[in-house]
């Protein structure tokens, strides 16, 4: 990891006050998730024929913005 980016994590955990070992078990218990349960959040959240369904695309701010400006419902841009 950049020095850089090992800051910027250091700084945002302690604003928000998580410590080191929070976030190694916060990594290890993601490494644990199966596929299906991949798929079964997916299904759940993602799911297009649910009308409370989500959409999630990652891309950089630009496109997705060229995208909303194209889209009859644009999407909700979100920062992570």
């Amino acid at each position: 990891m950049r020095p850089s980016c090992r800051y910027v994590l250091k700084s945002t955990s302690r604003i928000v006050g998580l410590t080191d070992e929070d976030r190694r078990t916060y990594k290890a218990n993601l490494m644990t998730i199966s596929l299906d349960e991949v798929r079964a959040a997916a299904a759940t959240y993602l799911d297009p024929a649910n009308a409370h369904s989500g959409i999630a695309v990652v891309s950089g701010k630009e496109h997705l913005e060229a995208a909303n400006s194209q889209l009859d419902r644009p999407l909700v841009l979100n920062s992570i």
